[in-house]
């Protein structure tokens, strides 16, 4: 072997490399332990009165105050700080947390770039592009112009809507639409940008380690992972307040209010009367309550009669400037009608504001009726509606207590103009009420007492001390330019997460330890050699992973096992090699040396070995492109894998193997039960193919069947819609779950088993295409109602419920779930393309790349035809990411399998003068035993992965379990005899190819 110094040389740099990454991760552990010993000696349990999630989280917070104080000591390359920014991420499948995919909403960015807000053609050319959007790739602004040019032809109709002030030295009213769409798109680019700095500041102080915020720019998208949260609500508030604050004169309710909000309700009655007639619609005929007087609530007899009114509950108290109340249910209903231009419910100047917080709760665990206060400002004319003062001014923000009532409040200070003129607001408003409004949500509206000089002010509103810090730091922050709504999110429990690693460690170490004993026990010393190289490869793929600052996850965990399954394929190859050069003569009668047969047999090898790791590599990295998330850790551990076990199991071994056989010493590649395995084998494959594509075909189109019939259970990945894992206390029977949330959500859920029956996984669809940044908050809530009578002692609250019943949660909006199924139709088609090109370059023959991708085609669809038959089996059996990941595994798999056939096939070809059928065969039988062995490995470590992976990828590892039964059949009973028949219909009919013709076709 040439170059055995450079080999060496790079393996012992890889090794100190790793060994020097992997010190920080057990750096960044030890003083993570010492901070929970810390915490656990000055947090006292007896202080908190049985209360555990007050003492959970003191416990959490002395642990964070421990490493903050770590980190400020130092900044050397020990410290706490420097090691916990280069250990090995854990993802947040195996140590909880969230995910979260934001899309910045460019409408309003767009919004407020015009002066024509209101314009018809603008508002419809918006609703355009966001109903577009849902099944579109192209970005918002493209999209935007073009609805707005089917409304308003020509080429510089946008300029007259985007010429302004603002825009000054940018654009004019003569801009072309070319130039218009430049300018929109700088800014809303600025925009995102800025969103994504805010968004940064405010996680940066929420006080959780090591997070994680990328932006894709070109999406408009930012992902946020935040590991160990497990208050799901409070990081939705944080992500997607706007923090647009804003300070009002709030209205009292007078006479003349009282007459406009009943003029309001009256017109809204008879537009919606007349919609309906024009649409022939059912007249909704529900009595419930309505409210005509001012002082008490007054039932009507028709909701018709008073749509607005018979919503809100108005009691008109003298010196309140709380209007009345509505039920938090109604909210989106109300909106819907404020917001409808064609409704034109209330005059332009008037807004109607909701109370951040409940005003009261006839239940604490009825989230149906909890009620908020109604509240009214009046924009001044002239000001478009703009208030007399805004966040703008905020300079400085932080939580407080009152000092008169103890009360939590957050605190604020405004600069010289804000101070000027809150001090000018307030005075002219004593006796009034005024009003600390954010993001349209009313925090406290005191009356003023008397002017407020210095620029001070406090927002009140029944805080938690937590939830003021985050409101202060969200102030802090600042406005966004454009609002961010959650279209994805993922949320693992620390429970599931403990479990997760527990199984994964599991199933790593015991398909390692099998694939190990088996190595030794069949190839004797050569067996010994691929554990080194095994444990090697396992060191080198971990300590990679840390260098490159990538997140080891469950799919990730499952790629190592996997790729340790697969990496015993390349010693296979080779040793299955080195004994058949051992058994075989020379020429001159003499017979092969131990050292001429490692040589000849490493040098026969690297064709196949290359080829089979290449088309696998192939689909790794567009697994990698366009995978998201835990499928993107699988794939990138996957293509670690792969280079390492390809340096580790021909590199590394083969040094071994030469120093230990260079100086004579003999050397075994055969146990006593394994030396005449698969010798002499003599299976006529070729002339059966019929059989087999004949079973083949049956099973492919029963599956096509069942396509239509049975169809598949698509994962919200695909089909857009939130997803819980549910714990009980008792075993729960799912149809009774379905039935209670039916009532709940309106419609029936999707609720299966998830591993044990005390475990539910529920699917809804319910309000997903929503844009109210409330409603996932809303949707778990409601969840919350639907099952809670299925427990033996429920939850005190929903809160405690989602904190510990609720093992994760997965939302997926719809323009998500349309970008992941076009991905992963892309990923599906390149693949094949790819190793369709690449097969057909090595092989030089198009013969063989398009045998192996109808191969492929022909595994896909049998794995699909099973996920669609068997959908009843008690795991998961859904088409998502994880199963297109499983798909492209499968691909690789067979490819690598059908690949090892082609080449001997190519080397017989080549070098023997015997009929084309008998060299097919001949190919086939002397890579039977590699095609065995290495499906039985592989087999070994899925099989454990499967039984002990946890429930998290049971339905992955079934897939690949499914995938490698498969992919070994198809490269022997598909691939090949494809190949065969090819060549034998490239003649023409009229002349059938002899024996000779058909092997000089392909020498």
């Amino acid at each position: 072997m040439q170059a055995k110094g450079l080999v060496k040389f790079f393996g012992i740099c890889l090794t100190i490399l790793c060994l020097y990454q992997l010190t920080f991760t057990w750096l960044a552990s030890n003083y993570e332990s010492k901070a929970k010993a810390h915490a656990l000696e000055t947090v006292v349990e007896s202080d908190f009165n049985g209360n555990q999630n007050d003492y959970n989280n003191a416990l959490k917070q002395a642990e964070r105050a421990f490493l903050t104080d770590e980190e400020n000591k130092s900044e050397g390359i020990f410290s706490y700080k420097s090691a916990a920014a280069k250990r090995l991420n854990l993802g947040l499948d195996l140590q909880g947390g969230m995910s979260v995919v934001l899309q910045v909403m460019l409408e309003d960015a767009i919004e407020a770039l015009t002066n024509k807000k209101k314009d018809t053609n603008f508002v419809n050319a918006l609703k355009g592009a966001k109903e577009a959007q849902k099944n579109s790739q192209d970005d918002f602004v493209s999209l935007f112009r073009t609805e707005f040019e089917k409304l308003v032809p020509g080429n510089n109709g946008m300029a007259p809507y985007f010429a302004t002030q603002m825009a000054k030295n940018k654009i004019n009213y003569n801009s072309s639409n070319d130039e218009v769409e430049a300018y929109i798109r700088e800014e809303a680019k600025t925009a995102v940008k800025t969103t994504f700095e805010i968004l940064k500041t405010r996680i940066d102080k929420f006080g959780v380690s090591q997070p994680n915020v990328q932006l894709i720019e070109s999406q408009g998208r930012i992902i946020v992972e935040l590991p160990g949260v497990d208050d799901a609500d409070r990081v939705r508030n944080l992500l997607q307040a706007t923090a647009n604050l804003e300070f009002w004169e709030m209205r009292e309710m007078d006479g003349d209010l009282a007459k406009v909000l009943t003029q309001a309700d009256a017109r809204l009655a008879d537009r919606l009367k007349l919609n309906k007639n024009k649409s022939e619609a059912t007249p909704n005929t529900t009595e419930i309550n309505d409210s005509t007087g001012l002082n008490t609530p007054t039932p009507v007899s028709n909701e018709e009669k008073s749509p607005l009114l018979s919503k809100l509950q108005l009691f008109g108290q003298a010196g309140n400037p709380i209007l009345g109340i509505i039920s938090v249910n109604d909210t989106a209903e109300v909106n819907g009608y404020l917001r409808d231009e064609s409704l034109k419910v209330l005059p332009k100047r008037l807004k109607l504001l909701y109370s951040a917080k409940p005003e009261y709760k006839s239940d604490e665990n009825l989230v149906k009726n909890d009620m908020l206060a109604v509240y009214a400002i009046e924009g001044r004319i002239g000001r478009d509606f703009k208030p007399p003062l805004d966040g703008t001014v905020v300079t400085d923000a932080r939580q407080n207590f009152d000092p008169m009532t103890n009360e939590v409040v957050v605190s604020m200070d405004m600069n010289a103009e804000g101070a000027q003129k809150w001090a000018k607001m307030t005075g002219a408003n004593v006796g009034q009420f005024v009003g600390v409004v954010l993001d349209d949500l009313v925090y406290s509206a005191p009356r003023v007492n008397g002017e407020i000089k210095g620029g001070s002010t406090q927002i009140s509103g029944d805080f938690t001390v937590v939830e003021a810090q985050d409101l202060a730091n969200i102030l802090k922050a600042g406005k966004l330019p454009a609002p961010a709504r959650i279209v994805e999110a993922t949320t693992v429990g620390p429970t599931l997460g403990q479990a997760s690693i527990t199984a994964g460690l599991i199933s790593l170490l015991a398909g390692i330890l099998l694939v190990l004993v088996f190595m030794v026990l069949y190839y004797g010393g050569g067996g010994v050699v691929s554990v080194i190289a095994l444990l090697l490869n396992l060191f080198f793929i971990i300590g990679v992973l840390a260098s490159l600052g990538a997140t080891l996850t469950l799919p990730g965990m499952a790629g190592i096992v996997l790729t340790i399954g697969m990496a015993v394929d390349a010693n296979v190859i080779i040793y299955e090699r080195i004994r058949e050069e051992i058994d075989r003569v020379l020429e001159d009668g003499e017979e092969m040396t131990l050292r001429r047969a490692i040589i000849e047999g490493f040098s026969k090898s690297y064709s196949a070995i290359l080829d089979a790791n290449v088309t696998t590599l192939i689909t790794a990295i567009i697994l990698a492109i366009y995978g998201l998330g835990p499928v993107l850790g699988f794939a990138v551990i996957l293509i670690i894998g792969i280079l390492s076990s390809l340096f580790t199991a021909v590199l590394i071994a083969r040094i071994i193997i030469d120093g230990r056989t260079e100086g004579g010493k003999e050397m075994t590649f055969w146990s006593g039960f394994s030396k005449g395995a698969f010798k002499n084998l003599n299976i006529d494959f070729v002339s059966k193919r019929k059989y087999s594509y004949i079973a083949s075909g049956v099973f492919i189109l029963i599956g096509f069947i069942s396509f239509f019939v049975n169809q598949f259970q698509y994962g919200v990945d695909f089909s857009g819609g939130r997803t819980y894992v549910v714990k009980f206390d008792n075993n729960v029977a799912t149809n009774e779950i379905a039935n209670a949330l039916n009532s709940i959500y309106g419609s029936e859920p999707q609720v299966t088993t998830y591993g044990t029956a005390d475990q539910v996984k529920i699917t809804t669809s319910y309000e997903i295409n929503s844009n109210d940044e409330k409603m996932d908050s809303k949707v778990a809530q409601m969840l919350f109602d639907g099952v809670k009578g299925f427990y033996a002692t429920a939850p005190a609250s929903y809160d405690a419920f989602a904190k510990t019943n609720i093992l994760s949660s997965q939302k997926v909006g719809p323009t998500i779930a349309d970008d992941i199924t076009k991905n992963s139709m892309i990923a599906g088609g390149l693949a094949l393309i790819c190793i369709l090109l690449y097969l057909t370059l090595r092989f030089r023959k198009w013969q063989y790349g398009v045998a192996a991708v109808v191969t492929v085609v022909h595994d896909s669809l049998i794995l699909l035809t099973v996920f669609s038959l068997f959908q009843f089996l008690p795991w998961n059996m859904e088409i998502n990411q994880s199963f297109i990941a499983a798909i492209l595994t499968v691909i690789g798999y067979s490819i690598n399998d059908t690949v090892v056939v082609f080449d001997r096939i190519r080397e017989y070809l080549a070098e023997r003068d015997v009929p084309f059928l008998q060299n097919v065969n001949d190919a086939i039988n002397s890579t039977l035993s590699r095609t065995i062995i290495t499906s039985l490995t592989t087999l070994i470590v899925v099989l454990i992965l499967f039984v002990f992976g946890g429930e998290a990828i049971r339905g992955f590892s079934f897939a690949l379990l499914i995938g490698i039964f498969v992919g070994t059949y198809s490269s022997i009973f598909i691939a090949t005899p494809l190949v065969v028949d090819f060549y034998t219909e490239d003649k023409p009919k009229k002349t059938p190819p002899t024996i000779d013709d058909t092997e000089a076709l392909l020498v």
